[in-house]
């Protein structure tokens, strides 16, 4: 599962952010 990943690269912003807002970064980083 990438969503461990993504998680562990964006900690303390997934954490202020809603889970769709990440997930749009992450994927430009990935």
């Amino acid at each position: 599962m990438t969503y461990g990943r993504r998680r562990h690269g964006y900690s303390g912003y997934e954490d202020a952010t809603p889970r769709p807002s990440i997930d749009f970064p992450t994927a430009v980083i990935e």
